[in-house]
């Protein structure tokens, strides 16, 4: 997967510690749901506040077999995502949730909730 993931850091400076972060959640997530294609990862600050620090939005994009996953943490619903890490780890829990429900819509043995059959 190495070769395949794309680190990027807006508006902010580089952060070994962030993207080791980053390359230990998508191997974690490779792990658990099995490989996929690319994958990109961009940390930003948003947009200055008067009153407090920056807070941090961080989207994720992988390319899946027959599709694609799209993480966008809006950083104004989470004040926690003052903290970089908090707001790289919420991302990567949404992915995960994204994954395990392509994941279960893929299997042809997995039955629609309220199905009868």
């Amino acid at each position: 997967m190495e070769q395949d993931l794309q680190i990027s850091f807006r508006d902010l400076r580089r952060s070994a510690r962030i993207e080791e972060s980053i390359r230990a959640k998508v191997a974690k997530l490779e792990k658990r749901h099995g490989p996929f294609g690319r994958c990109e990862v961009m940390v930003e600050p948003s947009s200055k506040r008067q009153t407090k620090g920056d807070l941090f939005h961080v989207r994720i994009y992988m390319a899946v077999p027959g599709g694609e996953i799209v993480v966008g943490r809006d950083p104004a619903k989470a004040q926690d995502h003052e903290d970089v890490t908090v707001a790289v780890r919420d991302a990567f829990e949404a992915a995960g949730r994204q994954l395990q429900a392509y994941s279960e819509r893929q299997r042809p043995d997995s039955k629609r909730r309220g199905s009868t059959s």
